[in-house]
């Protein structure tokens, strides 16, 4: 476990993540501080990227339909937006190398600070890596929803979702897009997963 204080969407990934050479055998698993995991979630995240360790797998997932509205998937499969409130994993070969200047590119726009999860589904998509949600018996987003588990924390005013404690300029999920054109570096389509 490597802990970190949290100054931006970015802190939980890029920083772990520098620890380990492209070529170790390591499982990345990312988490919120403001969820009570279930007892299953590593495990079923682990076991997930072990049996499959070119993808990328979490417990909450989603489209980007028409207009960029989320599309919910309710089942196992592929996503093209992998959500890490709920937590994810790969393995650190699946997550390449140049992570940190990506996420430094992005700094400047204020779209990408708040939907850090298209960003580094993005990254994901533009280094072949398969997204897929994982709807486990013992480890899922409506057990975690109806245990309680997310924190009331989760949504003071400072969360990401509710625009980070300021105006809600940049909640608009198309900004990443945009951003990410500017600089020449989207990947990801609208529409159902392949």
């Amino acid at each position: 476990m490597h802990r970190l204080d949290d100054i931006v969407p970015a802190t939980k990934d890029v920083p772990t993540i520098k620890r380990f050479t492209i070529d170790d055998d390591v499982v990345v698993v990312t988490a919120d501080d403001d969820i009570r995991y279930l007892p299953r979630t590593l495990k079923v995240l682990v076991e997930a990227v072990s049996a499959s360790p070119e993808s990328a797998f979490g417990l909450s997932g989603y489209d980007r339909g028409e207009s960029f509205r989320n599309v919910s998937r309710p089942f196992s499969g592929p996503v093209q937006v992998l959500e890490g409130w709920a937590g994810w994993a790969a393995s650190r070969r699946a997550l390449g190398a140049g992570l940190s200047d990506y996420f430094a590119m992005c700094a400047p726009y204020r779209p990408c600070f708040l939907h850090d999860d298209i960003v580094m589904s993005n990254w994901l998509a533009a280094n072949g890596v398969a997204r897929r949600r994982i709807v486990d018996p013992w480890a899922n987003t409506r057990m975690i929803k109806r245990r309680g588990a997310q924190m009331a924390v989760g949504y003071e005013a400072d969360a990401l979702h509710r625009g980070a404690s300021s105006e809600a300029s940049g909640l608009d999920p198309r900004g990443v897009k945009n951003a990410r054109c500017e600089l020449g570096s989207w990947r990801m389509e609208t529409g159902p997963s392949p």
